[in-house]
C-alpha cells in the first residue's frame, strides 16, 4: 500500500463513525471501527513467478482476501473489540485483520494458480484431457495453506475394512445416520472440511446439528458478496473413480463407484482437490511420487502465517477418502506427494482451497 493510499485510509478511518454500546461502565463499551480497505472484488491477473507453484508455465491471478500475515504488536492499529459480519476485526486505518488468540493477521488479497482453463465445472469429464467437457471454465488453486485447525471430521474411530462394506458397518462405532444412510467418517459431503469451506452445519455423532463455521467458513471469509457471485458452483465428484488415482493413467488403484466411502456429488462454490485430480496431467501434475522432484514440488505449499498459528504444517487435506479405511483421508504431504493417508480428526493437515471462475479475456 503506498504512502497516499495509507494516509488517505487512515483518515478516512479517523473521521468515520465509532459505535459505541455501553453496558453499565467504561470497561463494557464496545468499539466498532468503520471498514475502509479495498476488496479484491475482481479477479487480478499478476505476473507468473519462477518461485510460484508452477513456475512461469501457468496463470496466477489474485481475487478474494484472507487473514495471512502476522502484525507486530508495535504496528498494530487500535482495534475493534468485536469482529464484523465477515468474521473479521477492523482497525482503527480501516483494515480488516484477523485474529487469533492475542495476535492479528492482515487479511490480504490471495493468490491462485490457475491449474487449467478447461474445467468442466457442470460434468466433471473423466477423461484426462477433459476432451468431452461442455462447460469449461478455469480452475484456480490457492498458491499457499490457507487455514489451519480443520480436521477433516472431529472424531475417528479407525476399522480398516478392505472394502467390505458389511464389515465395515459392523465395526465402525462412528457411523453417522443421516437422511436414512449410513455415513462414514471420511465421507466428503457431510464432513467437517466441507462445513468450514461453504460456511455451513454438520451433523455429529449424535445426530445433531453443529453450527462452529455458519455462516463464517472460508467462503464468506474470503469472499464479499460481489465477489461470491463469480464463483462458479461446481458438481464435486466423489464417486469411487474421481475419489482415486487417475484410472485412464494405467496405475494401479481401485476404480470402483459403489465403494462404502464414496458418497455422492455435491454442489459447491470451494472445494479441494481428490487425489485423482491431484494426478491430472493436463493440471501439468503427475501421479503420487511419479516424476520426482519436479512434479512433487508443483504439489508443494507453504502454511501462511495466520494458518500455521491456527494449527497447520506443510501437509494438507485432499477430499479423497483412503480406501481401506473408515476414518482415514489422503492429504498431500511437505514433499509434495498425494499419495498418503491420516486419520480424519488430524487438525495439523491444513487447507488449500480451489475454486472455479471465468476469468474475461
Amino acid at each position: 500500500m503506498n504512502k497516499f493510499i495509507k494516509a488517505t485510509a487512515i483518515l478516512t478511518a479517523a473521521v468515520s463513525l465509532i459505535f459505541v454500546s455501553c453496558k453499565g461502565d467504561a470497561s463494557s463499551k464496545d468499539v466498532m471501527y468503520e471498514p475502509t480497505q479495498q476488496l479484491t472484488n475482481s479477479i487480478v491477473s499478476t505476473p507468473a513467478k519462477a518461485e510460484y507453484s508452477q513456475g512461469t508455465t501457468k496463470n496466477y491471478f489474485y481475487f478474494g482476501d484472507y487473514p495471512q500475515k502476522k502484525v507486530a504488536a508495535s504496528d498494530l492499529p487500535a482495534m475493534s473489540t468485536k469482529p464484523s459480519d465477515n468474521g473479521w476485526y477492523v482497525g482503527s486505518d480501516g483494515n480488516y485483520y484477523g485474529k487469533i488468540g492475542d495476535d492479528f493477521y492482515e487479511v490480504t488479497p490471495i493468490l491462485w494458480c490457475e491449474v487449467t482453463s478447461e474445467y468442466d465445472y457442470d460434468g466433471h469429464s473423466e477423461d484426462a484431457d477433459n476432451s468431452s467437457c461442455s462447460n469449461k471454465a478455469s480452475l484456480l488453486v490457492a498458491e499457499s495453506i490457507l487455514a489451519g485447525g480443520v480436521p477433516y471430521y472431529n472424531t475417528c474411530a479407525a476399522y480398516y475394512t478392505a472394502n467390505n462394506v458389511d464389515e465395515a458397518k459392523a465395526n465402525d462405532s462412528n457411523i453417522r445416520v443421516i437422511g436414512g444412510k449410513e455415513i462414514f467418517t471420511n465421507n466428503y459431503e457431510y464432513s467437517q472440511l466441507r462445513a468450514f469451506l461453504l460456511g455451513t452445519d454438520y451433523i455429529d455423532l449424535a445426530g445433531k446439528s453443529v453450527s462452529t463455521y455458519k455462516g463464517k467458513g472460508f467462503l464468506q471469509g474470503a469472499f464479499s458478496t460481489e465477489a461470491q457471485s463469480r464463483l462458479i458452483t461446481v458438481d464435486v465428484m466423489n464417486d469411487g473413480k474421481s475419489g482415486t488415482e487417475p484410472c485412464d493413467y494405467g496405475y494401479e488403484t481401485v476404480c470402483d463407484s459403489n465403494l462404502p466411502i464414496s458418497c455422492d456429488t455435491t454442489k459447491d462454490k470451494v472445494f479441494v482437490l481428490s487425489m485423482f485430480e491431484y494426478g491430472n496431467p493436463a493440471y501439468g501434475l503427475g501421479h503420487g511420487n511419479d516424476g520426482g522432484a519436479e512434479i512433487m514440488n508443483k504439489r508443494k505449499r507453504s502454511a501462511t502465517e495466520y494458518a500455521a498459528a491456527a494449527g497447520a504444517t506443510t501437509d494438507y487435506w485432499e477430499r479423497t477418502p483412503y480406501y481401506k479405511n473408515t476414518c482415514s483421508l489422503r492429504y498431500v504431504n511437505s514433499n509434495g506427494s498425494s499419495y498418503n493417508n491420516k486419520l480424519a480428526n488430524d487438525s495439523t493437515v491444513g487447507v488449500v482451497p480451489a475454486i472455479v471462475v471465468k476469468i474475461a479475456e
